[in-house]
């Protein structure tokens, strides 16, 4: 673990990559499926007779997940919560001004059954809430840090990262190990790229990982996400209908942008790739992303669409030649701490045993053979004088 002093130093601040711009929905039958364009464009009735995400797991590290919000009843596990949501099972979203996590838990899982419901991605994949706190009033990295390495030892198919570190601020180098980790796990990560205009999150940069960034209806990419050489892909986040805690019925509704339902968007595909393909590796998952996906802007891999647009159907159905590693690289191989104190560890050899006790174990062997050559010597004397 890093120092406190070092933790107090870094600019660690956890920032929501998403920004609610527009007002709840007034009532629970306004037309969310209406507004949910993203749908269409994913073609997303053709979708669903291939895959539905049924039998994966996805894990939201996020502020919780509302488990009550009629489109999530049944869809949310058990979790765990972290930092300020320490002692919770992540089934309480507390974010209360814009619901995170459940919003994005909507977009990859959620059930619909109408007009007035919405219709996630992946309706039968089940969402693990991974709650590290990380509210409207933010949150600790080491809360975060934690809540990626227990979302991490729960193996779950897929793991949806739509907060992440401030790519102008300093990166803290346990959380981006433990991103790292889940990726060696055969875990598909999926994080946002953010929204301050700069260049890709640290969080989105690690090896393995897919950063995403968010197009409109027209397929544009807003100048106010991050761009970069390390951006993989991008996907719809722009006015997306989200589920959120807004009134006593659980029924509420906003619209959502940028970065965070984009990468909701891209886990929720993840996910139907997953159940469809149950025996390919996390890296052959993103391979089949990357592969399929729409270009856009300059030919070939940029920095503001990466690869191009994620296209779900395409993802499905394609041929996709397998491959050996994953095409967003792979990250270096975990290192470990010293099993022993290092003051302890100076003063051993090259076995690994310290050489204090080495010197006392060679001077015990010096002085036993002295006492068993005495031992010898005496009985000589004793044998010569009694003859």
């Amino acid at each position: 673990m890093v120092t406190r002093q070092l933790r107090s130093t870094a600019v660690l601040a956890i920032v929501l990559l998403s920004m609610v711009i527009a007002t709840p929905a007034a009532h629970a039958d306004d037309d969310v499926r209406g507004l949910s364009w993203h749908l269409d464009a994913f073609k997303i009735s053709q979708v669903h007779r291939v895959s539905q995400g049924e039998g994966v797991v996805v894990a939201v590290v996020d502020t919780g997940v509302n488990a009550n919000h009629r489109d999530l009843r049944g869809q949310v596990l058990p979790g765990r919560g972290f930092g300020p949501a320490a002692g919770t099972d992540g089934r309480t979203d507390v974010d209360a001004a814009g619901s995170h996590g459940t919003s994005m838990a909507s977009i990859i899982a959620g059930k619909g059954g109408g007009s007035g419901h919405m219709l996630g991605i992946a309706p039968k994949a089940r969402i693990l809430p991974v709650n590290a706190g990380a509210g409207s009033s933010g949150a600790g990295s080491e809360a975060l840090v934690e809540a990626v390495r227990w979302a991490t030892a729960q193996k779950p198919d897929v793991l949806n990262l739509s907060i992440g570190t401030d790519a102008t601020g300093t990166p803290d180098p346990e959380l981006l190990a433990a991103i790292a980790e889940a990726v060696r796990q055969d875990i598909v990560v999926v994080a946002g790229a953010g929204n301050s205009g700069a260049d890709v999150a640290d969080t989105a940069k690690v090896p393995g990982v897919i950063s995403v960034n968010a197009v409109d209806s027209r397929n544009e990419v807003s100048p106010l996400t991050n761009h970069g050489p390390s951006l993989a892909i991008a996907a719809p986040g722009a006015k997306i209908p989200v589920a959120v805690n807004r009134g006593a019925t659980n029924y509420a509704y906003i619209t959502d942008a940028a970065t965070s339902p984009a990468t909701a968007m891209v886990s929720g595909v993840a996910a139907l790739v997953r159940a469809r393909y149950p025996d390919l590796d996390a890296a052959n998952v993103v391979n089949r992303l990357v592969e399929t996906a729409t270009d856009r802007g300059p030919k070939g891999r940029d920095e503001s669409y990466g690869f191009g647009v994620v296209n779900p159907l395409a993802a499905l159905t394609a041929e996709v030649p397998t491959v050996d590693e994953n095409p967003l690289g792979t990250p270096a191989a975990a290192t470990t701490a010293p099993a022993t104190d290092p003051a302890v560890a100076a003063d051993e050899d090259d076995t690994g045993f310290p050489t204090l006790l080495i010197a006392i174990a060679t001077a015990a062997v010096v002085i036993l053979a002295l006492l068993v050559l005495g031992a010898v010597l005496l009985l000589r004397r004793r044998s010569v004088s009694g003859r």
